[in-house]
């Protein structure tokens, strides 16, 4: 029972990181004026 305990421990903070990590990237993505998204869209207009 401690080892599943353990492991879902592990799962959670692994999906924690994770979610910090992509809500980083999206911040960067839709906050930065110079992000690789704007210039697309700039480029097609």
């Amino acid at each position: 029972m401690v080892e599943y305990g353990l492991i879902v421990a592990c799962l959670a903070l692994a999906v924690l990181v994770g979610f910090g990590n992509a809500t980083n990237a999206l911040t960067y993505l839709w906050g930065n004026n110079n992000s690789r998204l704007i210039q697309a869209l700039d480029a097609d207009q």
